[in-house]
């Protein structure tokens, strides 16, 4: 009895540490910096305040995209009505796009996320 909970004790233990070893290769730092500084992103920020808070972006377009279009089209009819000329994107953990939009003037005119 006793030798079976310590089984199950040194399993529950391996399995943790497979998780963590697990989220922190799919979360890595950068991708923890983006989700905390995603919530202070707000409608009229700077480009250069947005980069303050989410680091240098991994693409700058003029096309909206995130990390697939099924599920998100009210994302994207968003950022077509929008007043976005162009957007910064962040892709972090496995599959997800972070996508601010910004208007002629720099600012912050819509942000969205997804994934697959």
């Amino acid at each position: 009895m006793l030798w079976a909970a310590a089984m199950m004790g040194a399993a529950g233990l391996v399995a943790a540490a497979i998780n963590l070893s697990y989220e922190q290769y799919i979360v890595g730092p950068e991708d923890r910096a983006v989700r905390r500084g995603w919530q202070h992103v707000v409608p009229g920020m700077s480009e250069h305040e947005v980069i303050g808070l989410l680091g240098e972006p991994d693409d700058r377009t003029e096309v909206f995209y995130l990390g697939q279009r099924e599920g998100y089209e009210d994302a994207y009819s968003r950022a077509a009505n929008s007043r976005s000329t162009y957007y910064l994107m962040w892709k972090r953990e496995i599959d997800a796009v972070y996508a601010v939009g910004f208007d002629n003037e720099g600012a912050v005119a819509i942000k969205e996320v997804g994934g697959t």
